[in-house]
């Protein structure tokens, strides 16, 4: 079970097989940061651009690993209310984190190539990240994608858990998951032998890449 893939690139490589010819004439939107490493073999596989949607978890500030929804870079979010209110956030600080993880969301769009609506608009637009938990931050990138008139939603990801697997698929025309784990003890890193924090520098190298 542990130890699943011994990278993101290997990751990318395995969905990439999975993916081929649905996604002709599309575009890549990965998350920051795991999400690009995990793309670009895809990226490179399949010949399609590769951007990024800017993200950020929704999360107390006094328990950043709390999360109970998401923020893109548009403004558009996505809130679960029942573990929101458990977490004792009121509407005032609800206004409050948005504001915060909103300003992240745009720098992080703008700094990682970030899809423009014109490059959705119209368009296949496959989502990657890394692994999925919550699927909050998929969501959320859904949410931009339709706003910018993105005509069809894919989303791949290496691992998630079954509940967020479920989530997505609520929002996304087709999602490519080659390991759903049932478990309420799920973190994403524990499916991966190497799965280091990366720089800024080195998703850009990526970008860059492609």
């Amino acid at each position: 079970m542990f130890g699943e893939y011994r990278n993101r690139e290997e990751a990318g490589r395995v969905l990439a097989e999975l993916l081929r010819g649905k996604v002709e004439g599309g575009v890549i939107a990965a998350i920051p940061r795991g999400g690009v490493q995990v793309a670009h073999p895809i990226a490179v596989e399949l010949n399609l651009p590769l951007r990024t949607v800017g993200v950020k978890k929704l999360a107390p500030f006094y328990s950043p690993e709390s999360g109970f929804g998401a923020v893109a870079a548009d403004g558009s979010y996505v809130v679960d209310e029942g573990y929101m209110n458990l977490l004792g956030v009121d509407e005032a600080e609800l206004e409050e984190i948005k504001r915060f993880a909103l300003k992240e969301a745009v720098e992080r769009h703008k700094k990682f190539r970030g899809i423009s609506p014109e490059e959705a608009r119209g368009k296949t637009v496959l989502v990657v990240d890394d692994g999925m938990a919550t699927g909050y931050t998929a969501m959320a990138a859904a949410e931009y994608l339709r706003n910018a008139g993105a005509s069809r939603l894919i989303l791949a990801v290496p691992v998630a858990s079954s509940s967020a697997y479920r989530s997505v698929q609520k929002v996304y025309d087709s999602v490519v998951c080659p390991r759903v784990v049932e478990t309420p003890f799920f973190a994403v890193g524990a499916f991966y032998r190497d799965f280091h924090q990366l720089t800024d520098e080195e998703v850009l190298a990526l970008l860059r890449g492609v």
